[in-house]
Order: C-alpha cells, then structure tokens, then sequence
C-alpha cells in the first residue's frame, strides 16, 4: 500500500517492528491504531461525525508514517554579521534602535 500510493522510496528495507523498552510494559500505541490500514479516511467519512473523522485520521496518518522509511531532511544554516558591529546601516536605524 505505501509503495503504490506514495512510491516504493517511502517503504523501508524491512517492515519496521517496534519492541517493547520494558519487559511486560504495555505501551500506549499499541491499543491505539486502524484495525485496517487499507480504510483511507476518505473512504469513511460518510460514516463518521467530524470529531470522529478528525481522530481517525490523525490515527490512520500516524501509522502509516510508523510504517514508512526514516524521513530525510535537508537543513540550511546561515550565520550573519554585521560589517560594522555597533553601527547601523543607512534604512536600518528603525531595526537597530529596538535591540
């Protein structure tokens, strides 16, 4: 499903299998998820009040996300000085006298 609807760079190499961090703890995600993955809330929402359709695909898009590969980012980091530290350029006094 998530290689035919999104492309087969969003499945992961292995199917992603989340352990428990502590012996016979019971976590939380595990009692909240669809009980299928193929019911798109598109589907649905004739059935559902908004409150309902809202929660369920909020749950629906969380899961499937858990399901795909590691998300990759790109970052940009820009460091800026002033040439004249203590002098404002001409048009920026405005900006200049608020710090």
């Amino acid at each position: 499903m998530i290689g035919r609807d999104y492309g087969k760079q969003y499945l992961p190499d292995q199917p992603n299998v989340f352990k428990t961090k502590q012996q016979g703890a019971q976590e939380a995600h595990e009692a909240i998820r669809p009980t299928e993955a193929s019911r798109h809330p598109d589907t649905l929402k004739k059935y559902l009040h908004e409150d309902e359709m809202k929660v369920y695909k909020l749950i629906w898009q969380r899961f499937l996300a858990s399901q795909m590969a590691p998300a990759i980012f790109d970052r940009t980091t820009v460091d800026s000085r002033r040439a004249h530290p203590g002098k404002c350029p001409a048009g920026a006094r405005r900006q200049c006298r608020r710090r």
